[in-house]
Order: C-alpha cells, then sequence, then structure tokens
C-alpha cells in the first residue's frame, strides 16, 4: 500500500476492498487494544448526535457515530488507514420509509468510492441474512470530517455558556450554539466546587455566550444516563497550562 497526493481534495491510498476487509477484521478483533474516547451528546428539538472514538498510536482508527431524529436513528463506523477514511458502515432504521432497514458498506482510498453495497429489509433480524447488492454512493453526502469536529467541540460543536439551571436537587450546567442550535446540559455533582464552575457562577451575566470546551464523562444515576461535569476552560483566552483532555468512556 503506497500514499498518493491529491490536491486540497485530500490524500488517497492504494488499496483493495479486499484488503479493507483485513483491516477492518483486524481492528474489530477482540486482541486490539483502544484509548476510547465519547463526545459531548448535542441535542436540538427532537436531534441528538454523538461520537464515540477509538484510538490507537495516537491516531484514529474508528469513529462510531450517532444521529437520532423522529424519524431515523442512523448509526455510520468510520474506519481510518494511515489517516484517511477507508470504510463507513451504515445502519438506518428508518420510521417513514417501506423497508425501514438499511445496511450500506462504502469502501474509499480515502478520496474515492472504490465498493459500495446495500442491504434493506422490513425486518431488522432479516439483514444479516441478505445479500449485499451493489449501489452507486455519491460520497460528498457524507460529512467525514463531522465525528472529528464533534470530538474537538469545533464548528457547529463549539459550546458557549449560556446557564446553570437548578432543579433542586439537581443542577445543570447549559452549554449552546446560537448557529447550529444544537445545545448541552452538564450534570453537576452535589457539592462540586470546581474552581471554573465557581468563576462561571460569579460571573454569570458576564461570560454568557463566551466559548468553553468541556470535558465529562457519562454516569449512570437512578437508571438514567447522565453526562457529568469533569473540567472546562474558555477557549478565547490565552493560557500556557495544559488543556483538558477527553475522558475515556466507561
Amino acid at each position: 500500500m503506497s500514499m498518493t497526493g491529491c490536491g486540497s481534495e485530500g490524500k488517497t491510498i492504494e488499496i483493495t476492498p479486499e484488503e479493507i476487509d483485513e483491516y477492518v477484521t483486524e481492528k474489530l478483533g477482540e486482541n486490539q487494544l483502544y484509548d476510547v474516547s465519547q463526545s459531548l451528546r448535542f441535542s436540538k428539538e427532537t436531534e441528538t448526535y454523538e461520537v464515540v472514538e477509538y484510538v490507537q498510536d495516537d491516531s484514529a482508527v474508528l469513529h462510531m457515530e450517532t444521529h437520532v431524529t423522529d424519524d431515523e436513528q442512523i448509526t455510520r463506523q468510520f474506519f481510518y488507514l494511515q489517516g484517511v477514511p477507508v470504510y463507513i458502515d451504515e445502519m438506518v432504521s428508518s420510521n417513514v420509509t417501506d423497508l425501514p432497514f438499511i445496511q450500506r458498506r462504502i469502501y474509499l482510498d480515502g478520496v474515492n468510492v472504490l465498493r459500495a453495497e446495500e442491504r434493506s429489509s422490513a425486518y431488522e433480524n432479516e439483514l444479516a441474512y441478505l445479500e449485499y447488492d451493489e449501489v452507486t454512493v455519491d460520497i460528498d453526502q457524507y460529512d467525514i470530517e463531522r465525528p472529528k469536529r464533534a470530538m474537538l467541540q469545533q464548528g457547529e460543536f463549539q459550546m458557549s455558556f449560556e446557564e446553570f439551571i437548578s432543579i433542586p436537587p439537581q443542577e445543570y450546567l447549559i452549554l449552546e450554539n446560537k448557529e447550529s442550535k444544537y445545545d448541552v446540559a452538564l450534570f453537576i455533582a452535589e457539592g462540586d466546587d470546581h474552581a471554573f464552575l465557581t468563576d462561571l457562577r460569579e460571573n454569570e451575566d458576564a461570560y454568557k455566550g463566551r466559548p468553553v470546551f468541556i470535558t465529562h464523562q457519562f454516569i449512570i444515576m437512578q437508571n438514567i444516563e447522565r453526562m457529568l461535569f469533569i473540567d472546562g476552560y474558555f477557549t478565547d483566552e490565552d493560557t500556557t497550562e495544559e488543556q483538558p483532555e477527553h475522558t475515556d468512556a466507561e
């Protein structure tokens, strides 16, 4: 396998679909060790979006994104080799189509579609027994950079401080992006006197709208999964202190 430059469109890799299958099978093996991180869960109206990132040797191997709306749930796995996307596994569960369950496999050389396959059924448990049919896919319909932006809290996922909401005995830190309309509600542990939270509380009106980066962890409380605030900092000020990294998913 060798890398080839492709101008502003990105890098390509010389690889076949068969080699991609071997690579994906290897990376899904039980002997693989990953650093696993989870993005914030971004919400707007009846929509949620989140990403899980799997990293080896400081390089992302897999991004798993989940996008849920009233009409459908889409789960995509983006696999990377040598830093370029080579495979997308997409599962769609729809409420508005005659065949609500669709699975696609898309093989890439980093930029171009090498092969795309699809199978669909009225019943999810039938999918595994169906053969794939080759289809034509426009790679431009996939925003491959979106999971990275979610992990880095950039672009439409750049969050700004909005307010605190108190629902005794619970308290939440509310963040939002005015343009994309995404927001985030982070649970604050009882008695948490983190300096960043204290600063926000003491200057709530002055800090409203300031961009922040938040470190979090998902926890289960009373059978409900919550995003727990861990750390944070303003992204519009210079600092020489080491910034917090993503917390590994539980």
